[in-house]
């Protein structure tokens, strides 16, 4: 994911779907990555991302203990409008950084802005985005 997808035998326009689980909260530049997810999709094709979501900006989260010590979890490329921190991103900054990698259509499943209200410890969703033809 931290390559130019093309060198990597895939074909601009080639997928319906691009599926993830787990992947692109280490991208090393976040905008780079889902720039080839998005390329690689067909005309209103999908990236559909599988992730731990930050409730809150500065909520420390249990699951990131264990990956602090991976410099691939921490040597990332930040940006204090879509990932101001490395490691996982909120679902504000998810949405964010689809948007200004050129997708549209994208949520959040499920709505986890309002589960935190209720549940403040859950970390995980879809996050799901459409290239338009």
């Amino acid at each position: 994911m931290n390559l130019s997808w093309d060198t990597q035998g895939i074909a601009p326009g080639d997928f319906d779907l691009v599926y993830g689980v787990n992947v692109l909260h280490v991208a090393k530049d976040l905008l780079f990555s889902l720039g080839h997810a998005r390329g690689a999709l067909a005309p209103d094709g999908c990236l559909i991302i599988s992730e731990c979501v930050r409730p809150y900006l500065d909520q420390p989260m249990y699951p990131e203990l264990v990956f602090q010590i991976l410099d691939s979890f921490t040597d990332v490329d930040t940006d204090p409008e879509f990932r101001p921190n490395p490691g996982f991103l909120t679902a504000a900054h998810w949405r964010r950084a689809f948007s200004r990698a050129g997708f549209e259509h994208t949520e959040v499943i499920p709505e986890l802005d309002g589960i935190r209200e209720i549940y403040p410890h859950f970390f995980t969703g879809a996050i799901c985005g459409q290239r338009k033809a």
